[in-house]
């Protein structure tokens, strides 16, 4: 995330000490030296609050967040689902229906058997 101006801009209430972190803070920033530029940042966020001035300790400290805070990435495109494989060895094997008893096999079964005394 590129800073905006407000991040690395002293006001006329910050001590040189503040003001000097701020200016090295864009200077590293500039030259593409991220890490030391944060650095430098948090140095005046320390600095800031050292001297009692917590309200601008506050401000450095969201603009800090802002450049550590990754960019949101953009939402990723639903994927469609592909269509379900057929079983190995082609198409699907149908069952074979099932094998109906006749009325006369039905008949035999619904009488029991007589058992000799």
């Amino acid at each position: 995330m590129e800073p905006s101006p407000m991040h690395f801009v002293p006001r006329p209430d910050d001590s040189e000490i503040v003001r000097e972190a701020l200016r090295r803070a864009s200077a590293l920033w500039a030259g593409r030296q991220r890490d030391d530029a944060l650095q430098s940042l948090r140095c005046a966020i320390e600095s800031a609050g050292d001297e009692g001035n917590d309200k601008r300790m506050l401000e450095l400290s969201k603009a800090l967040a802002d450049l550590v805070q990754p960019a949101p990435s953009p939402p990723r495109p639903a994927r469609a689902v592909p269509p379900a494989l057929p079983p190995r060895g082609g198409a699907p094997r149908r069952l074979p229906p099932p094998v109906r008893p006749s009325p006369k096999a039905r008949s035999a079964r619904a009488i029991p058997p007589i058992l000799a005394p």
